[in-house]
């Protein structure tokens, strides 16, 4: 299940066309998807794909975090990782493709929640910012 814990109420989207998912940035804080249990018990890094598919857009910045999957964590108003449990933020010019990774400190020891995020730079706008995450991977 995919939640959509951003102020835009359509953007968080499954794209079936680029079998990816939009997380559309707004302006001032960072925007959020919470894929529930999507993290198996032992896994230890995730990657993603991540690109702006539109040529009109500015920068985005893109980050993975993961977080326990419980009631008491998914209620908070407040997102808030661990240490270790987010990466650094990847900033991606318009339709360049990169790569994000999370590398945990240590193997998860029960399924956790995966957040995917986006932000803009200071002073960038969130027109045409089409920010999609693909081909989520994950290891031991």
């Amino acid at each position: 299940k995919v939640e959509n814990l951003g102020a835009i109420p359509d953007g968080i989207a499954f794209d079936q066309h680029w079998n990816s998912l939009l997380v559309h940035p707004v302006a001032g804080k960072p925007t959020w998807a919470r894929l529930n249990n999507a993290v198996p018990e032992g896994v230890s890094r995730i990657y993603a794909d991540i690109e702006t598919r539109n040529d009109k857009a500015g920068p985005v910045e893109y980050v993975l975090a993961v977080a326990p999957a419980t009631d008491k964590a998914r209620k908070s108003k407040a997102l808030q990782f661990k240490p270790g449990l987010i990466s650094e933020w990847v900033r991606v010019d318009t339709t360049m493709q990169s790569q994000v990774h999370l590398n945990l400190d240590a193997a998860v020891q029960a399924d956790f929640d995966l957040y995917l995020g986006t932000r803009l730079p200071p002073g960038a706008t969130n027109a045409f910012c089409w920010a999609h995450f693909s081909k989520i991977r994950m290891s031991r």
